[in-house]
Parts: structure tokens; C-alpha cells; sequence
């Protein structure tokens, strides 16, 4: 699609958000299986990973 209808940008931003989900919720899967207070570091490693990529598609963006 991203040949024909789709921008680039669009695509772009739609990989990079597709790829912090994942990682957020594989956290978060975690989370839930080893308990709260043990994953809280994780949750914070893991989404301080993901902020600076949607930032970057973000600027891209616009």
C-alpha cells in the first residue's frame, strides 16, 4: 500500500507505533505474571526505549 495509496510517512509512523506497542505490552504481559513491584523497573526501561522512537516518527511526521 505504501507504494499505490499510502504516504511514506504514514507507513512509517504506522511501523513505529506498532513496534512500541508490542514492546509495551510484552512489559506489561510481565507485569501481570511476575508481580507489580518487581516489574516496575522494566515497565520504566521499557518505555523510556519506546518514547524516543515515536518521538523521531513523530518528527518525521510533521
Amino acid at each position: 500500500m505504501a507504494q499505490d495509496d499510502l504516504s511514506d510517512e504514514v507507513a512509517s509512523m504506522g511501523i513505529v507505533l506498532a513496534s512500541a506497542t508490542n514492546t509495551l505490552v510484552k512489559g506489561f504481559i510481565f507485569a501481570v505474571i511476575a508481580g507489580w513491584k518487581e516489574s516496575i523497573k522494566l515497565i520504566l526501561f521499557l518505555t523510556a526505549a519506546v518514547v524516543p522512537g515515536i518521538l523521531a516518527g513523530l518528527y518525521l511526521i510533521l
